[in-house]
């Protein structure tokens, strides 16, 4: 992926989230107070969906219960 695409991709989460996420004023770049909550939150989501598909594919294997 480009970074003009990545780039793209922040500013359009950013539109959605109504936040900004980076702070683009300092060297190097860092996350917003906003950004900080939304990496911990997306985190724990990704950790959650990791889980959902471990016991998903236990269950079709019949491994789960």
């Amino acid at each position: 992926m480009s970074q003009t695409a990545i780039t793209q991709q922040i500013h359009a989460l950013e539109e959605t989230i109504g936040a900004k996420l980076f702070d683009r004023n300092s060297r190097p770049v860092s996350l917003t107070p906003a950004g900080k909550v939304f990496l911990k939150e997306a985190r724990e989501i990704m950790s959650k969906m990791d889980f959902a598909l471990q016991r998903t594919r236990e269950a079709s294997t019949g491994l789960e219960g």
